[in-house]
């Protein structure tokens, strides 16, 4: 049997969870109402983007096939940059193991017809420049 206090608490236990059912309840109609007052609002902005386009023209078909082209363009850049990527690398290359050429010093004593890159020389001498301390003096 139960005694007095836990029958008195039974009904005022049953009402708060009514209570509370009863808010969460309500918050979830709000969100509900919230959310279809968003939806309705982004059909809205989806009807009047696709009256425009229709108005100024713009076909899916179109935009698909503008995309199309851009698509064969950037293949075709991407097979000319792997061309000259291949083309630009040294024709023979070392083999892995292979001991490495020592740098050639040049000096004066090096005429300058033996110059790999020209009869020039690579960094032509200059005059001596005056220290900033003779400019001012």
């Amino acid at each position: 049997m139960t005694s007095a206090p836990d029958s008195e608490a039974w009904p005022l236990r049953f009402g708060l969870q009514l209570k509370g059912l009863g808010e969460l309840t309500e918050t979830l109609t709000l969100r509900l109402l919230e959310m279809e007052a968003r939806v309705l609002h982004l059909e809205d902005q989806q009807c009047r983007l696709l009256d425009r386009a229709g108005r100024d023209g713009v076909d899916s078909a179109a935009v698909l096939d503008l995309l199309e082209q851009t698509d064969d363009r950037l293949s075709r850049l991407e097979v000319l940059l792997e061309q000259s990527a291949r083309s630009q690398e040294p024709k023979e290359r070392p083999p892995a193991g292979a001991p490495v050429r020592p740098l050639r010093v040049l000096d004066d004593a090096v005429p300058a017809a033996e110059l790999e890159f020209g009869a020039e020389p690579l960094f032509p001498e200059e005059g001596e420049q005056p220290f900033m301390d003779e400019l001012i003096a």
